[in-house]
């Protein structure tokens, strides 16, 4: 019993990623430097987005929306997609950015993009 207290005491005082209050979820694109094409593979998100809603009937809007880990914006959206090939790097702000977005409850769906198995 001390244990559900504690884990509903933590959860409560957590920060939480805000989940949209409008009718459907918006996947954002995660942009980054280092050298590596953020932007690649521009079917990959949409084709993601038609297969969520036809397989599962969980409401995702259209579109994508493109962010960076330091804006303000980024809690509003409980998924992230990374994409591209070669580098990806992020600045030690962005870093803890992404850490503090993980631990509030975000997701993270990271994809390499080179169609290799």
């Amino acid at each position: 019993m001390t244990w559900i207290a504690l884990v509903a005491f933590v959860s409560l005082a957590s920060p939480v990623i805000e989940v949209p209050k409008g009718d459907s979820i918006t996947i954002a694109r995660l942009q980054y430097e280092g050298g590596g094409d953020w932007y690649a593979n521009p079917s990959s998100l949409p084709n993601l987005l038609a297969a969520i809603r036809e397989r599962t009937g969980i409401p995702v809007a259209r579109r994508e929306v493109n962010l960076r880990p330091l804006d303000p914006a980024l809690r509003d959206y409980p998924y992230l997609y990374l994409t591209g090939h070669g580098d990806v790097r992020f600045s030690p702000a962005e870093r803890e950015a992404l850490r503090n977005y993980l631990l509030a409850g975000g997701f993270l769906h990271a994809d390499d993009n080179y169609g290799l198995d």
